[in-house]
């Protein structure tokens, strides 16, 4: 697993004071704590192929919860879906891990997302939809503004009638697109951690 490493602290007497490390530096989104050796690394993206294997380290969110799967980025944990499901079975499996597909603010967390959806090589289902009102784009918690969009060309564009559901997709270099809602692709669910 790589990860970008903010800092590291030595003689942390516990985990909570090494979480609150790591809730004030920039950018940081979980830590790596050794109970044995006392030692914190604070850290900011961080995905699959690096610490977790280190021994004597666990993987946790700055309030202590072990992040057991998932990719960190900017305070939050993505995991990535590998069945394939519609829109709203994606959601509810995304629910059920205390999660929802990802709902992405603003140009860094796009491109990080896009990046995970190219390691996928698939389409994948986001968290945007305009079911309440064609043509009009939300994301699925109320509070969730859409005030960042990246539209793949010509998009959304409703060709098939029913697409009301957000995609990155794949033949636009996952870039954003509408899709029919009951097609069937891998998705992203996104837990905050603050």
């Amino acid at each position: 697993m790589t990860s970008d490493i903010i800092s590291q602290h030595g003689n942390v007497s516990s985990l909570s004071q090494c979480g609150h490390a790591c809730s004030g530096l920039s950018g940081c989104c979980s830590i790596f704590y050794n109970e044995a050796t006392k030692h914190c690394l604070t850290a900011g993206s961080v995905n699959q192929h690096g610490l977790l294997s280190s021994p004597g380290y666990g993987h946790f969110t700055l309030r202590g919860e072990v992040i057991a799967e998932g990719v960190c980025f900017d305070k939050s944990i993505y995991i990535v879906g590998l069945t394939k499901e519609i829109w709203t079975d994606a959601q509810n499996i995304c629910l059920n891990k205390g999660a929802k597909l990802v709902v992405i603010q603003n140009e860094q967390e796009n491109e990080f997302i896009r990046s995970l959806s190219r390691d996928i090589g698939e389409t994948v289902w986001i968290g945007g939809t305009d079911s309440t009102k064609e043509g009009s784009w939300t994301w699925t918690e109320p509070t969730d503004a859409m005030s960042f969009t990246d539209w793949g060309p010509n998009q959304p564009n409703n060709n098939y009638n029913n697409q009301d559901c957000l995609s990155l997709y794949m033949q636009y270099d996952f870039m954003w697109a509408d899709e029919n809602c009951l097609t069937t692709y891998k998705y992203i669910c996104e837990k905050n951690l603050q």
